[in-house]
């Protein structure tokens, strides 16, 4: 499969209960999405804390992908909550505190 005219494989199995999905591309890892998606869940956790741990892993377990668990918690707007991460990315520490201050008082 090709993502964004990458060559792409993706993996998906259930083991112990949870789904996991592996995502590799033939690009430097830190450039790979799965990478940077997992970068901005990184930072955004650091600001949301274990509350936001918690209630993410709550609608993992309940089916929802990574991704879009994030988008549901931290109210991030758009229809694609995997580009709506990357439009995150750019962002200071700052100013992404500042915004998800913003999405969640919503």
């Amino acid at each position: 499969m090709n993502v964004k005219d990458i060559a792409t494989c993706v993996i998906q199995f259930f083991a112990a209960d949870f789904w996991f999905e592996l995502f590799a591309q033939p690009v430097a890892v830190e450039k790979q999405n799965a990478y940077r998606h997992m970068d901005m869940e990184a930072r955004l956790l650091a600001i949301g804390g274990q509350e936001a741990y918690q209630q993410i892993r709550i609608l993992k377990q309940s089916g929802i992908k990574t991704e879009p668990a994030f988008a549901e918690y931290f109210h991030i707007p758009g229809d694609d909550p995997y580009e709506a991460l990357f439009q995150l990315e750019p962002l200071t520490e700052q100013e992404l505190r500042q915004k998800v201050q913003l999405l969640m008082n919503r």
